[in-house]
């Protein structure tokens, strides 16, 4: 038995730009805290966090895994209403001016749904002593309701649609499952690459008008998806010394363009041409990025410029 610890974020963004934008994510953690229960092991659940109760929770229990959702940069990371929690000293971030809570790394597997933060801070923090880190070199997609918060699919009638919201968070909290099934780190992250891969082809064989833009999600969240540390560790079993070096991260299949009249709306950056565009500035901190159900039209919407 292993303690593990969900940091189950509900909000990041202002609450006007999108209701409960990390509830997204920490609802799916919660969907599967009765499987990790059920495997034997000690499963803390802290919802809301700020940074204070992210360090009291870690302190008091002595957590052995530690996931949460939280918007991020590369060499940063966040929890409730974008507290500034995990960072290292970088110049490719102006809030990255010192080290903090790496001393939490030791010994320890991070599982972090944080844009860019597994290009710089995973690797950082195996090199301050983490067992393992599994979290997303470039920005993470999602898919959500711009009418009213439709996490896990609440409010939502069609299985598509509800389906559409989950898909990519129980593709990430697929390496989680797999640590708790007792696989190596190496094995959890095939679990969910193949996990990532299902949904794919789920969607590549769909005719529902939301196809494409989960499509767009999923290739790019499987691309951007890494793994540092010990590949050989299990949780619960001593691991040997880790190095911060990223698995070969499989090529994905290209991802053809579709015609914009099929694309639903995406903010944060939004879709023009049928790529994925990187960021749309508007002076915010951090990389906030998903998908929209337009219920303001209907299907299929027409792009929002």
């Amino acid at each position: 038995m292993v303690k593990i610890l969900l940091l189950e974020t509900k909000q990041g963004l202002p609450e006007s730009e999108l209701p409960k934008d990390l509830e997204y994510s920490s609802c799916v953690a919660r969907e599967i805290a009765p499987t990790l229960r059920s495997l034997g092991h000690e499963v803390i659940e802290i919802q809301s966090p700020s940074v204070a109760d992210a360090i009291n929770a870690i302190n008091t229990h002595q957590p052995d895994v530690i996931w949460h959702a939280g918007h991020g940069q590369k060499c940063i990371t966040t929890l409730e209403n974008e507290d500034i929690w995990m960072t290292h000293k970088s110049s490719s971030y102006g809030e990255c001016n010192e080290d903090r809570y790496l001393e939490y790394a030791p010994n320890r597997f991070f599982s972090m749904l944080s844009c860019l933060a597994g290009s710089e801070l995973g690797p950082r923090l195996v090199a301050s002593g983490a067992t393992a880190f599994m979290g997303y070199k470039t920005s993470f997609w999602f898919v959500a309701c711009d009418y009213e918060p439709c996490t896990c699919g609440s409010g939502l009638d069609d299985p598509d649609e509800i389906r559409a919201v989950k898909s990519p968070m129980q593709c990430d909290i697929e390496w989680l499952h797999a640590l708790a099934e007792g696989k190596t780190v190496r094995e959890a992250y095939e679990q969910s690459q193949a996990k990532f891969q299902s949904e794919i082809e789920y969607w590549e064989n769909s005719t529902h008008p939301i196809a494409a833009t989960v499509l767009q999600c999923l290739h790019s969240d499987k691309e951007a998806q890494v793994v540092f540390g010990a590949m050989d560790a299990k949780i619960g079993v001593s691991a040997p010394t880790p190095t911060p070096t990223p698995t070969g991260t499989p090529t994905p299949a290209p991802v053809t363009p579709v015609p914009i009249s099929s694309i639903f709306e995406c903010i944060f950056p939004r879709i023009f041409t049928g790529t994925l565009t990187p960021r749309l500035d508007r002076g915010v901190v951090f990389y906030r990025i998903r998908c929209i159900i337009d219920r303001s039209v209907s299907y299929p919407p027409n792009l929002k410029q």
